[in-house]
């Protein structure tokens, strides 16, 4: 889990703007069934899969800055064949999701707040974090907070993150969970 979380993270910072039309509508990975529908003021397209990820899609608006907005990726679970939505809210229920997210990132991450985010009959975890000021990450990371949201349903785990002006930040929470609603996890 560790792994994906930190890779989905990490590469929002790197490649949030990366090659690709921008469109308006809807969006779709037809071979995971990743869908965005994004809220208004927000263009969608979709980015080649990488870096762990099997599909990924890039959420921002056009005034965003070029090293911000928001991007969700899937990441494919091949090790629950079987495994029922409803066994895996349980799970989400019965451990503390919180702790372990933020055990996974906290190497990177000063984690500010967390709290669950259910979406499509799914439990899933929010956290909001800020990169922690490392000798190999750029300055420009300390002026940016990040928004993430995990949804684990059979199929695997869909990540939605938003990066935005710290100075921004607060006012623009609810657009950020509004975008991750926008998101269609494969089911």
């Amino acid at each position: 889990m560790r792994p994906i979380l930190l890779a989905t993270l990490g590469l929002l910072g790197v490649s949030v703007l990366s090659a690709g039309r921008a469109q308006a509508q809807p969006v779709m990975d037809n071979a995971t069934g990743l869908a965005v529908n994004p809220p208004a003021g927000y263009q969608a397209r979709q980015m080649p899969a990488g870096a762990g990820q099997t599909a990924r899609i890039v959420m921002r608006r056009a005034s965003d800055a070029a090293d911000t907005g928001c991007m969700a990726g899937f990441n494919d679970a091949k090790s629950l064949p079987g495994t029922t939505q409803a066994q895996i809210n349980a799970e989400y229920e019965k451990r503390d999701m919180e702790a372990v997210a933020r055990e996974a990132i906290g190497g990177i991450y000063d984690v500010r707040s967390t709290g669950r985010f259910d979406h499509a009959g799914v439990h899933g975890l929010l956290m909001v974090a800020d990169i922690r000021p490392l000798p190999n990450i750029p300055p420009r990371s300390q002026q940016v907070r990040s928004m993430m949201v995990m949804l684990d349903t059979p199929k695997g785990r869909t990540t939605i993150v938003c990066v935005g002006e710290k100075a921004e930040f607060d006012a623009r929470l609810a657009e950020y969970e509004q975008v991750a609603r926008s998101v269609t996890p494969p089911g």
